[in-house]
């Protein structure tokens, strides 16, 4: 691998793919990393696998699949892709220290993208360390990993896209979902949305449950 580039963009999600295929329409030589295994980041996690499941697609609406276009654009360009590589560290002079099946390279480019990605931020409330008790990031991984959602829990907006798809799946999902053993729920009045701030219309309901048994 050519250690010189003119940009190496950090992070393979809606942000660091838009940057990437940007910079390498332009005709920047560009390496993109990523420590997962496909692009997508965790807005649009597994949408390249999930692309044809209409089923599941209609669960998790038209922003999500609208990911995929952007999953196209980036591997039609000309940019280098690296999944399955981290980057554990940068030093003050940009350079960047990779690592990917068990080596290490020290990379330098001209400019740096750190396109880190969404990361959630859940409130504490009691009992979330309880032996099975979920997030909202673990909800929405075992949704678009897998394909399966605890068939009666709604989760607090987080992420505006993963309480609508929880409030949208009615009692009869239409894909497989797991057994789900409810162990306590605690209401949370008037959540805000993470992107307005504005407040819900409706009370939502933290479920807290074991997984699939």
């Amino acid at each position: 691998m050519n250690d010189l580039w003119d940009a190496i963009v950090i992070g393979a999600g809606p942000a660091g793919m838009t940057a990437a295929a940007t910079l390498s329409e332009g005709g920047s030589r560009t390496l993109v990393i990523d420590e997962q295994s496909t692009p997508g980041g965790q807005v649009y996690r597994a949408v390249e696998r999930n692309a044809d499941n209409a089923a599941l697609l209609a669960v998790l609406g038209a922003d999500y699949a609208g990911g995929a276009a952007l999953t196209v654009r980036l591997r039609a360009s000309a940019a280098e892709l690296h999944f399955d590589t981290s980057a554990w560290r940068i030093d003050a002079d940009g350079t960047v220290w990779i690592k990917a099946d068990g080596k290490v390279e020290q990379l330098q480019a001209r400019t740096l993208v750190i396109a880190s990605g969404a990361m959630e931020r859940p409130v504490p409330v009691p009992g979330w360390t309880l032996p099975g008790v979920m997030t909202i990031g673990a909800l929405q991984i075992m949704l678009k990993d897998a394909g399966l959602r605890p068939p009666d829990a709604l989760c607090w907006p987080a992420a505006v896209r993963s309480s609508t798809c929880s409030r949208s799946s009615a009692s009869k999902p239409a894909f497989p979902t797991s057994s789900f053993s409810t162990l306590r729920s605690a209401p949370i009045l008037s959540p805000r949305c993470g992107i307005c701030r504005k407040p819900f219309s409706a009370t939502v309901r933290v479920t807290f449950g074991r997984a699939w048994d």
